[in-house]
């Protein structure tokens, strides 16, 4: 099962994912989930972990002083980055919340079709 595919069926409301994928990048991974109408509602952070990750685990061939201005940036990046992904999860959350009140006030207006809408 791919990616995309566990993403159609499990539905979830955030995914958080690498810039740098092996085969598809987070970027191109971002534009076929907003062309899907089932997953275009998926709030999507794609962050360049991997780059950290090196930087990190080869360390030790730097100058400390050559690194820190480096990761300083990427971690206020990062940062920023999860603090925009937590707004617009929250904002989406807001959103479907405010769709289930007026589909339940729709539901009570007119019962007749209150089964068909699930």
């Amino acid at each position: 099962m791919t990616a995309l595919e566990l993403l159609r069926s499990f539905r979830p409301y955030l995914v958080l994912t690498d810039v740098q994928l092996p085969g598809m990048d987070g970027l191109e991974l971002t534009r076929r989930l907003k062309q899907d109408e089932k997953t275009r509602g998926i709030a999507v952070i794609a962050l360049p972990l991997s780059v950290l990750s090196l930087l990190i685990a080869t360390s030790h061939y730097y100058d400390p002083s050559q690194v820190w201005p480096m990761l300083i940036g990427l971690l206020g990046i990062c940062t920023a980055l999860t603090l925009l992904g937590g707004f617009l999860v929250l904002r989406a959350t807001m959103h479907i919340h405010s769709y289930d009140r007026k589909v339940g006030a729709i539901k009570a207006r007119y019962r007749q079709i209150a089964p068909l809408v699930e």
